[in-house]
């Protein structure tokens, strides 16, 4: 087998009287086609004589990647290539590399990903600089494939040196994917965890920091390059089950709760792998009851109830959403009964039940067994039909859905909130329709707005309020729309008053003023009547508009109240033809109206639309 590979075949060898500064360790299975590529960008950082050690550990590969190994070492003195039986995740070739670095410091690549130009020079000078024993470093993405697993992006905002890692929110990012102090992670024996293969890096990150006198963040640009495959054979993309999730949060708080830190500081680190998506919800849903048997159920139970129960505060519960929630009040009760049956619903992708407590004026949980669950973070789901523009009106149709309830809301409302501010104004609306699904309570509701009423210029956000008693929740709208709507930035009135656009997050906002400049604005996103191709008997009336989610068609004209069925044709996702006999066009007034499939109605006369109901 022949690699290219470019690179001193005379590299200097470390020395058995020196010390490299930095020894790469480099897990490796089944990555022939790109450690080549991975192991040329070590040598391409171009550090000075005995500054490189780099250990590749194979994990019992079966494909050409230890071949590819041995044949690069025989040209570099600086590199040791060692074999292991297959482990199933990275913990045991990065133990065993561990073992094997002399380097002052040790850094982490994953066998497709590579470093970029200089990074580990970088790395290495802030390090002896600031005296962190962590050094994070920005990652960007490459290669053919979106990455299965994001990015991490809140720690990375500003270079930040020589800091706290809570303070600065190095705890966000607990990829191993770093450089660390060699002597921290011997000291204190901090080690990658067997057992499980996506997020084994996690707690030993989490220790490496509580050891390190303070971290270092470099965020000013990229020093590690993340592949994203296109094969879908690395291990995020794979996933793993609920009972290596189960051990992935267990070992995190393990590590969190075996240092003395107040709630304050403590809370953030726990939030992980406790209330947040790739906490509990991880372990506890249909897997749960089918993976684990009852006397397994009884054991996580109880030993997460023992863990949680003394870490578990309101602020920390009030981070996680209503599952999240139900779950960990069900863990501090160690009631493992209620907690299957709440799986059974999250199982079968049900909505988890709402009782509403007219007492306490609020929605609750009841469990299998003992008192009801109450203070849950409550979310509604709207969904967007339907915009209409009316001069400087704006009027809404949509639908919305608590989850679960099994009670209809007293009140639903648009409102406005100015983003500065916080001003609000309501949105004359009313609710068009209302009955329940396997979802819970859902109502259909319109609404207006009139824009020359705000006095605030600047950015205005639409929300959905939904009320019962004293229970008031609300959400976000625009995000869940109708897949016809017009999304491009709309004019009301002329350039100098208001735009109606969506945010990124693709919610549905007003900026009045404007105070901005968009692009691709229209100022016609009404449907309207542009033209018409007369036949003898017939005549095909041309119509644009938001006309993509449009189902039918009907016909009245001033000689006759009665509705006539009209044929209609589509020609684009903003244009159809709707087919009307010439008896009507030809000698009386008429109006056409088009229903959507959510059966929302538009009349559609000569070129405006004058009524939407």
């Amino acid at each position: 087998m022949t690699t290219e590979f470019t690179g001193s075949a005379n590299a200097s060898p470390v020395s058995a009287t020196s010390r490299p500064d930095v020894s790469v360790i480099i897990p490796v299975y089944n990555c022939e086609r790109y450690i080549s590529e991975t192991l040329q960008s070590v040598i391409n950082q171009n550090l000075g004589e005995y500054q490189l050690q780099i250990i590749a550990v194979d994990d019992g590969s079966t494909d050409a990647s230890l071949a590819i190994l041995k044949e690069i070492a025989e040209h570099r003195s600086d590199m040791i290539v060692e074999s292991i039986p297959n482990s199933g995740s990275a913990s045991a070739p990065r133990n065993r590399g561990l073992e094997l670095a002399s380097g002052e410091y040790v850094f982490f690549l994953d066998a497709d990903d590579k470093l970029a130009e200089g990074a580990l020079d970088r790395l290495l000078t802030t390090a002896h600089q600031t005296g962190s024993g962590v050094i994070a470093c920005k990652l960007g993405p490459f290669g053919p494939s979106k990455r299965a697993s994001a990015l991490p992006s809140r720690a990375f905002k500003k270079s930040q040196f020589a800091v706290d890692f809570i303070d600065s929110k190095a705890y966000t990012t607990l990829g191993a994917l770093k450089l660390f102090k060699t002597s921290i992670l011997k000291d204190h024996r901090i080690q990658f965890p067997p057992g499980y293969a996506v997020g084994e890096d996690q707690p030993f990150t989490m220790e490496a920091y509580f050891h390190s006198p303070h971290v270092t963040i470099l965020a000013d640009r990229i020093y590690y390059w993340a592949r994203g495959r296109d094969d879908g054979t690395n291990v995020t993309s794979i996933g793993q089950p609920a009972t290596e999730h189960y051990k992935k949060i267990k070992r995190l708080i393990e590590v969190v709760a075996s240092f003395d830190l107040p709630p304050e500081r403590r809370n953030p680190l726990l939030e992980r792998p406790t209330v947040a998506p790739t906490g509990f919800r991880t372990v506890f849903g249909g897997s749960f009851l089918t993976l684990f048997d009852a006397h397994q159920r009884k054991e996580v139970v109880d030993e997460l109830h023992k863990l949680v129960s003394p870490l578990m505060t309101n602020s920390l519960r009030a981070k996680g959403n209503l599952e999240a929630q139900v779950i960990a009040d069900l863990l501090c009760r160690n009631d493992v009964e209620s907690l299957e049956q709440l799986c059974q619903f999250l199982g079968d992708r049900l909505p988890v039940p709402l009782e509403f407590d007219e007492e306490a004026q609020h929605f609750v949980y009841q469990p299998k067994q003992g008192l009801s669950i109450g203070d849950l973070a409550l979310s509604i789901e709207p969904y967007l039909a339907q915009i209409i523009f009316s001069g400087m009106n704006v009027g809404v149709r949509g639908t919305v859905t608590l989850p679960g309830s099994n009670r209809l809301p007293e009140r639903v409302s648009t409102v406005w909130v100015h983003r500065r501010s916080g001003e609000q104004t309501v949105g004359a609306g009313k609710i068009d329709a209302q009955y329940f699904t396997d979802r819970g309570a859902c109502i259909e509701f319109s609404s207006w707005l009139e824009t020359d009423q705000l006095e605030l210029s600047s950015e205005w956000d639409s929300y959905v309020e939904m009320q019962w008693g004293n229970c008031t929740v609300r959400e976000r709208f625009g995000r869940a729309k109708g897949k016809g709507l017009v999304t491009q930035p709309v004019f009301l009135g002329n350039k100098n008053s208001v735009v109606v656009f969506f945010t990124k997050f693709g919610n549905l906002s007003l900026d009045v003023g404007p105070t901005r400049e968009y692009t691709k604005v229209t100022t016609e996103s009404l449907p309207q009547i542009v033209g018409s191709f007369p036949s003898p008997k017939r005549q095909s009336v041309i119509v644009e508009g938001q006309l993509s989610n449009i189902v039918n068609a009907t016909v009245v004209s001033d000689s006759t109240t009665k509705e006539i069925q009209a044929a209609w044709h589509r020609l684009t996702s903003s244009c159809i033809a709707v087919v009307l006999p010439r008896r009507i066009t030809s000698k009386s007034r008429y109006e056409i109206k088009l229903s959507d499939a959510a059966g929302h109605q538009l009349t559609v006369i000569d070129t405006r639309v004058i009524t939407a109901r």
